[in-house]
């Protein structure tokens, strides 16, 4: 996938580009199959939405109602990275590490693990990322300090509720399971 190359640097390229780095931090740290489980399935959904943004397949089948929302965001602006790229996060990980997650074995102490290879790829993928005018750069290393301390939590957050989803999907029971 070669995005950039074919389309330009926009905010899916910097997506996959964070995406990428991530993915290979994780691989070349990790030190158990099951996290590289995580990594590989997760790595899979990716490549499953990406493949649909491209085929301009937007069937429920394909994508979420989310997905579909945030590439009708992007099809409006492709380069407006600082509106996409934390909504693409939130449901990259609610929706697609979600379910990587309940296809996993992984034991929650080395999921929690990947938590400083994103932000290390946040910061490093960011950083590099052209900004349209000085202005905007100027504001953004301002805003550095406090907004990386509010993304890293609300990644934190919305990772704990990916996790916490599918332990409950994990817990469910068949319909004549359940306790009348």
């Amino acid at each position: 996938m070669d995005h950039e190359r074919r389309f330009g640097s926009d905010a899916i390229s910097l997506f996959i580009k964070i995406h990428s780095c991530i993915a290979a931090r994780v691989s070349g740290s990790a030190n158990s199959p099951d996290i590289l489980f995580l990594n590989h399935h997760f790595i899979r959904h990716a490549l499953s939405v990406y493949e649909a943004f491209e085929e301009g397949d937007m069937s429920p089948q394909r994508l979420s109602p989310a997905w579909v929302w945030v590439y009708d965001l992007y099809s409006d602006d492709p380069k407006a990275a600082g509106t996409l790229l934390p909504l693409m996060a939130a449901v990259h990980i609610l929706e697609d590490l979600e379910a990587a997650v309940y296809e996993s074995p992984v034991a929650r102490d080395e999921y929690e693990g990947v938590f400083d290879h994103i932000v290390k790829c946040l910061d490093a993928e960011t950083a590099a990322y052209e900004y349209p005018t000085l202005r905007q750069e100027f504001i953004h290393q301002l805003q550095d300090r406090i907004a990386n301390r509010a993304r890293d939590a609300g990644i934190w957050r919305l990772r704990e509720l990916a996790w916490q989803s599918a332990e409950r999907r994990r817990r469910l029971k068949p319909l004549a399971a359940v306790s009348r």
